[in-house]
Parts: structure tokens; C-alpha cells; sequence
């Protein structure tokens, strides 16, 4: 809802944003138009495919290029699989321990989708949204949805923090201790 917010204010005040959501984690899809050069629709996050109207403009794969769904099924050795979604179509299925081996290969794929977007729709705001915490240090070496999408952009990034879940303030020093300096350089 934060983005999509932020993405109405822009489009009223007269800018060309775009969300982008390198990877969701959702069973909640909605129909997207292919990339560009390719006819048909495919498939994005609910939540990306609300900013997109937010920004008044129709769906696009290229928007949220990495979608997993997961489908409550597991592989012979028990493993939780999920569909994968790339640009709208399922490419493939498989267990989150695979997907995490080709984490550089969805980087790529990721940065390809956002040049991509910017050149299809002319934005001049790309509103990138997150997953979970900026600070999953467990995750960081495979993350290509949040600080490292940052670093190879170079953009500028927001921290939301929820007052109403409480403990608010430690939540945004602890960010802060954890996230390295120049990252947080880039924080606004």
C-alpha cells in the first residue's frame, strides 16, 4: 500500500513513475502484458499489478520479473517446491535451495527486466519495492530483491518502519548497525 501510495502522488504531481518488484513470494497473481517484442499476457503480484494502477498504467511483466508461488508441494526429499515465474511465465518448478544456485543468473535477469521497463515505459521514477527486512544477513550473499539490487542501481532507497507493531526505534538503529555505510549513504 506504501507504494502504490507513493506512486499516485508522483503520477498527481505530474512525474512517469513505474513500480518494480524484483522478486514476490505470493500465490496471489494477476495478468500482465508479456514483455515487449512478445503478444499474450502472463503474470505478476497482485500488489505490483495495484502500483501499476497506482501509476495508471497497465500491468507488465517486466514489473515484477521473478514471481514464486508456492504450491504446498515437496520433492522426494521433502524439500518445499515452488513455482517459478520469470517474466510472466512459469518456467520452471522447484525446491528454494535450487533457486538459491542461481541466484547470479536472477540478478542479471532482474537487472535485464528493469532497463527493459524503463525503456518500454518512459518512467522517470522507478518505485522499487522490497522484501522482508533490508538486513536479512543470512541471506544477503543470495538476496536480489533488496541491498543488493541497490548497489548495482546505484538509486537511492527508503526505510519504512511500522510504529504499531511496536518497538520501532530499536528496529531502525539495529537496521542501521547492521546495514554497511555505504548503503546506508544511500538511504534518503
Amino acid at each position: 500500500a506504501i507504494n502504490a501510495g507513493i506512486c499516485r502522488i508522483l503520477v498527481r504531481g505530474g512525474r512517469m513513475p513505474v513500480p518494480f518488484k524484483a522478486q514476490n513470494m505470493s500465490n496471489n497473481a494477476a495478468p500482465a502484458l508479456l514483455p515487449m517484442g512478445e503478444e499474450g499476457w502472463g503474470e505478476i503480484g497482485t500488489a505490483t499489478a495495484l502500483q501499476a494502477e497506482a501509476c495508471r498504467m497497465p500491468p507488465l511483466c517486466e514489473m515484477n520479473p521473478v514471481l514464486l508461488k508456492s504450491g504446498g508441494r515437496r520433492n522426494s526429499d521433502g524439500a518445499f517446491l515452488c513455482s517459478v515465474v520469470v517474466n510472466g511465465r512459469q518456467m520452471a518448478v522447484e525446491d528454494y535451495g535450487a533457486i538459491g544456485s542461481r541466484t547470479e543468473e536472477l540478478r542479471q535477469l532482474v537487472l535485464e527486466a528493469h532497463r527493459k521497463l524503463v525503456e518500454r515505459t518512459n518512467a522517470d521514477v522507478v518505485v522499487i519495492e522490497g522484501a522482508g527486512s533490508c538486513t536479512e544477513l543470512n541471506l544477503m550473499d543470495r538476496d536480489i530483491v533488496n541491498l543488493p539490487l541497490v548497489r548495482r542501481l546505484g538509486c537511492p532507497w527508503l526505510l519504512v518502519a511500522d510504529i504499531d507493531k511496536g518497538g520501532v526505534f530499536a528496529q531502525i538503529v539495529g537496521t542501521k548497525a547492521c546495514v554497511e555505510s555505504t548503503d546506508w549513504d544511500l538511504c534518503c
